[in-house]
């Protein structure tokens, strides 16, 4: 599967829309039927400010996507409905400011 990479400004007033695209690098059709995210990790920014910022400074919304699409070896299908932004903690969250956001992604798929 491949993703596009994204960029995520810290902080968020709302979480904002997610969009990717899946694609078959097998050698036979496939259909998939879902994609989940999940927030993998969170890598901060050499010299950013001192403190925390993990996987919890983030929020994930409607993290199963529907594809629900049969694709032929090398074709490709966008999905989207995920939603990813920051959430206000009590804690300093300096440290978040130009982090980068690791995802993961897992298809559902069944064979054609």
């Amino acid at each position: 599967m491949h993703a596009n990479q994204g960029s995520l400004s810290w902080p968020t007033p709302s979480p904002r829309a997610h969009h990717r695209e899946v694609v078959n690098t097998g050698s036979a059709g496939i259909h998939i039927t879902t994609v989940d995210v999940e927030i993998r990790s969170i890598a901060v920014k050499q010299h950013s400010a001192k403190g925390p910022c993990d996987p919890t400074d983030y929020t994930l919304l409607d993290r199963r996507m529907t594809v629900n699409r049969t694709l032929g070896v090398g074709q490709s299908a966008a999905f989207s409905g995920a939603s990813i932004g920051s959430k206000n903690k009590p804690r300093t969250q300096d440290a978040c400011q130009n982090a980068t956001v690791h995802l993961h992604y897992l298809a559902h798929t069944s064979r054609q």
